[in-house]
């Protein structure tokens, strides 16, 4: 009996520093596009990436960031909506982000909404709003994308910051800039 426990606490004991010794370090970087010169060569749109430590950059709305394996993250809009008729928002509002991922890495990824959590200006955190129609989420294969809507439920003070965790096993987290 005693072999036996001593083997399972070792095979735990290997999970746990294989996965701990992973070297695989997400970094968010943004993607922009660079506009067309104006002279009589035209030369064709080309996407340049600028590499910024995540913990320092704020991106807003409508800025796409790209995650190192390939996933680029855009909050294309922000609004305030009534929420659903039978479902009323405990604080007043619902916050809907419109969200699009794109995945040009060569493994599938997955996007869904537990990935994005929302704050105030004070640091305290809104709940998810579940009665607006269904958040985003989907496994995306590589060369794809995919659109939806992430729903919280906020007091409509108009300023939150987005924090965008990609991966739970990392330290990487990307902010995003709300205003309304």
């Amino acid at each position: 009996m005693k072999k036996f426990l001593y083997g399972i606490i070792s095979v735990i004991v290997l999970l746990v520093v294989v996965a701990s010794c992973s070297n695989t370090e997400d970094t968010a970087t943004k993607v922009e596009k660079k506009e067309e010169s104006k002279s009589t060569t035209s030369a064709p749109k080309e996407e340049t990436k600028k590499e910024a430590k995540p913990e320092d950059k704020v991106y807003k709305v409508g800025e796409t960031v790209g995650i190192t394996g390939g996933m680029e993250y855009t909050i294309v809009s922000a609004e305030h909506v009534d929420g659903n008729e039978y479902v009323k928002p405990e604080k007043g509002k619902v916050l809907k982000l419109h969200l699009k991922a794109v995945n040009n890495g060569s493994k599938q990824s997955m996007v869904y909404s537990g990935m994005f959590n929302l704050y105030d200006p004070n640091g305290s955190q809104f709940k998810e709003y579940y009665g607006s129609g269904s958040p985003i989420s989907g496994d995306l294969n590589k060369g794809k994308q995919i659109e939806g809507d992430l729903f919280f439920d906020v007091d409509g003070s108009g300023k939150y910051e987005l924090i965008l965790k990609p991966n739970q096993f990392q330290d990487l987290e990307v902010k995003f800039d709300i205003q309304l």
